[in-house]
């Protein structure tokens, strides 16, 4: 019997896209930002520009969005591109970090954000089946 139909497995997808949807909201927010400011960002020379956070916040809304829709459907065939589109978006974010928007700020919480990041992918993978699926290819 597969823990996709069990009670508590409903309540955690259910969890994990109303964190995916907290994290396109950020991301939507992102976008509006970098285009209703871009006056200010472009005075201030800000780095990196207004249109790559535009581009950024949108790409990372389709891709959470996406992948909570998968997630709340409840179809574990959908669930490995659901969390493809979780580690996509995760690989981008620190792409972010690291290389484009290094402000102060976010190295200063850089081992929070590693703990978090890595905590959120492993909560992902559970409740997407991912973890089960790789324990029991060893069980074999």
């Amino acid at each position: 019997m597969s823990s996709t139909r069990g009670c508590g497995m409903r309540i955690h997808r259910f969890a994990l896209t109303l964190i995916l949807l907290g994290l396109a909201w950020a991301s939507i927010g992102r976008a509006i930002w970098a285009w209703t400011d871009r006056d200010f960002l472009i005075r201030y020379s800000a780095q990196p520009g207004w249109e790559y956070l535009l581009v950024t916040g949108v790409i990372w809304a389709l891709l959470v969005l996406s992948a909570a829709g998968l997630t709340l459907s409840g179809k574990p065939r959908w669930f490995r591109i659901a969390f493809f589109e979780i580690v996509l978006w995760a690989g981008l974010y620190w792409v972010d970090v690291l290389f484009f928007s290094r402000s102060g700020e976010a190295l200063l919480n850089l081992g929070f954000l590693v703990v978090l990041t890595l905590v959120g992918l492993l909560y992902a993978a559970f409740v997407l089946e991912m973890i089960p699926a790789i324990l029991s290819r060893f069980r074999r």
